[in-house]
């Protein structure tokens, strides 16, 4: 199975000068939708409302990026239209510029690993059990904390923002993310954003569109890019083994890596 955070693509920091970045099935897909939606309305984009399209306007380095040329893979910032703002779940890598004003989104570990074990049964043919997803070193709870690691000591808190304050606030997320990218903000387009950018609608919008990738089984939403998007739903799946796994490996961790994840809400001892 390719490992898009062991093999990230070689000309990530090529373009553009703006950045996201994730560990997967941390609430990128949601965020840059939304983004993708202020960016529309804000600079007249003539795009749609599905996922694909907005996956047009904020392209990601391991798709767009990676097989077209520039002003094809932004081509509303090309035609002078919208800021150049991409997406990667790279790691920060030692040849990262250091010039580049990241935003890294985060999410409870436990969430993430069961919302990504999911997503790897589903689009990726993945056949381990969650418990062996959990103690697999590449997707696991060591893959989580690695990618962490690699970013912790490199930005600060004021650049990261957690699936959890989107999900309590999505407007108040939306205004930190907008100004990040310094983008005129208007409440209006903002409201419009987050509206458009609620879960039931994407759901929607992915059983009738589709996404990078097909919908298995769309009768199922735990087969759809977009699933509940609840925070801790991972208590429906973990065992208490696997919890105690989790907690061992979190709290063995750098103290960076523990302030970095304790910003999502999750215990530290």
């Amino acid at each position: 199975m390719y490992n898009r955070l062991a093999d990230p693509p070689d000309n990530r920091l090529a373009d553009p000068p703006e950045w996201i970045f994730s560990y997967p099935k941390t609430g990128r897909t949601w965020v840059r939708y939304m983004l993708a939606h202020v960016l529309m309305e804000q600079y007249d984009i003539p795009e749609g409302n599905d996922i694909v399209s907005a996956y047009r306007v904020v392209p990601a380095d391991d798709t767009a990026a990676v097989h077209y040329p520039p002003e094809q893979a932004y081509p509303f910032t090309y035609a002078g239209m919208a800021p150049k703002i991409g997406v990667s779940h790279a790691p920060n890598l030692p040849e990262s510029d250091a010039n580049i004003n990241p935003l890294l989104i985060t999410r409870d570990p436990r969430d993430t690993i069961v919302s990504h074990w999911f997503h790897l049964q589903n689009h990726y043919n993945y056949k381990g059990d969650i418990a062996a997803f959990v103690r697999d070193s590449d997707f696991g709870i060591q893959g989580y904390l690695d990618y962490h690691a690699s970013w912790a000591p490199h930005i600060g808190h004021q650049n990261v923002i957690t699936y959890e304050e989107m999900k309590s606030d999505p407007l108040a997320g939306m205004q930190r993310v907008v100004r990040h990218f310094r983008i005129p903000l208007s409440t209006d387009i903002l409201q419009n954003a987050v509206m458009i950018g609620s879960f039931a609608n994407m759901g929607a919008q992915e059983t009738l569109h589709g996404v990078s990738l097909p919908v298995t089984n769309p009768q199922d939403s735990d087969a759809r890019r977009v699933r509940s998007g609840q925070v801790g739903g991972y208590t429906k799946h973990l065992s208490p083994a696997d919890l105690s796994y989790i907690d061992e490996r979190v709290q063995a961790s750098r103290t960076i890596v523990r302030s970095l994840l304790a910003l999502t809400g999750y215990p530290m001892h």
